[in-house]
């Protein structure tokens, strides 16, 4: 990884606050978990941060594509689809309500990686409407620069 990529890593983890254990190298944060933590935080690439209640969660679904895994989380009126690499290993810490941040970090930044750690590529935050008819979606753009 590169200095430059390395200090753009450490500025989101400083950004993201202060948080009890950081799941992967500074270099490369993905996702942190706390055995108390009330609110689960997803920061996008482009789109913006977004926090949301545990207490409005209601599930999470996960999948394997074929070139990727999904993790589809479910809250009273969010909808929150996260795809990437090695994701399973995060469904015990949704499922205790431990995991406290995600982030994603745009596959040019993780090519060539070969780690077994989890990696986020894409997050889609839809908000729900009353009638649940129509969403408001936020999706990023993770063009190549």
């Amino acid at each position: 990884m590169s200095t430059l990529q390395a200090s753009l890593a450490q500025r989101r983890i400083d950004q993201a606050g202060n948080t009890t254990t950081v799941a992967v190298p500074a270099s490369r944060p993905v996702f942190s978990v706390s055995n108390q933590t009330s609110t689960i935080t997803f920061r996008t690439w482009n789109a913006g941060v977004w926090i949301l209640p545990w207490f409005h969660f209601l599930s999470a679904h996960h999948s394997v594509g074929e070139d990727s895994e999904r993790i589809l989380f479910l809250f009273a009126d969010h909808e929150v689809e996260v795809t990437g690499l090695h994701l399973f290993p995060l469904m015990a810490d949704i499922a205790a309500m431990r995991l406290e941040l995600l982030c994603e970090l745009p596959e040019r930044f993780t090519l060539g990686s070969t780690s077994s750690e989890p990696s986020i590529r894409l997050m889609v935050i839809k908000i729900q409407t009353e009638s649940r008819t129509e969403a408001q979606e936020y999706v990023t753009e993770n063009k190549k620069l």
